[in-house]
């Protein structure tokens, strides 16, 4: 129905809109990357995603997401930040519409807290 080159555009479109609102939000939020605590709570991680606490369970619940349950339920907020950025490129690499070369540019950086 629409040519590979219209759904390229559309998704590359897409993508950029909702990177743009990403940026625009985390700007004006609550905190900024380098105000981030050691280690989030559940409530904090909560404010932080603007999710509900059924979300926020969900989340805590899988298997590859970065969280301590020793002291409670904490999730280190480096490991949080370098699971976002895996689970972004995640999107990028599994949808097939990422040209290759962007594949290559775009390593997993950790996060440095200061």
């Amino acid at each position: 129905m629409f040519s590979e080159d219209f759904k390229k555009n559309m998704m590359l479109e897409f993508r950029t809109m909702i990177r743009e609102e990403m940026e625009a939000t985390l700007q004006g939020t609550y905190v900024q990357i380098q105000q981030l605590p050691p280690f989030l709570t559940k409530e904090e991680l909560k404010k932080l995603l603007r999710i509900a606490d059924t979300k926020a369970s969900s989340l805590l619940a899988r298997a590859d997401f970065p969280v301590l349950r020793e002291a409670g339920v904490l999730v280190p907020s480096h490991l949080f930040m370098q699971w976002v950025e895996a689970n972004t490129q995640w999107i990028d690499i599994n949808t097939g519409l990422a040209p290759h070369a962007l594949k290559a540019l775009r390593p997993i950086k950790p996060y440095i807290l200061t």
